[in-house]
């Protein structure tokens, strides 16, 4: 498809199993885009908060609860044409203003922390307290 649109000079593909070469990408980047329709848990969103990455996302899938507001842009999914029009406009929107860019990015690092194993166990204890009090 990149080769249909013209658009293999402009991109770079690189297949890795190296963490430290996948890791180093993500904090050259300035923004991630994830427009995957079909994973639910997606690894790469938690990697990209780590990295303090700013997030483009298709809003489905309860990636918002992954994703808080203030860590990136998530798009509605009505129709196709509707979603190319949306994220088009908030990668223009990010591209042109470095200044959310690096407010959602440092968002995004602290939105990395509620994911580390050492806070899982408190989340879970969270939420097993607040199911208790909800049934007497």
């Amino acid at each position: 498809m990149a080769a249909r649109l013209g658009l293999v000079a402009r991109m770079v593909w690189f297949y890795s199993s190296d963490w430290d070469r996948v890791y180093a990408e993500y904090l050259a980047a300035d923004l991630f885009i994830f427009t995957s329709m079909r994973e639910s848990i997606p690894t790469v969103i938690i990697e990209a908060l780590s990295a303090g990455l700013p997030i483009i996302y298709l809003d489905h899938f309860g990636l918002r609860d992954m994703i808080a507001p203030e860590c990136g842009i998530g798009v509605a999914m009505k129709t196709p044409r509707q979603v190319v029009q949306d994220l088009a406009q908030a990668i223009a929107l990010l591209a042109g203003d470095a200044e959310t860019r690096d407010r959602m990015g440092a968002a995004s690092a602290l939105q990395a922390q509620n994911f580390l194993w050492s806070r899982q166990g408190e989340e879970l204890n969270r939420l097993m307290l607040q199911v208790l009090d909800a049934n007497p």
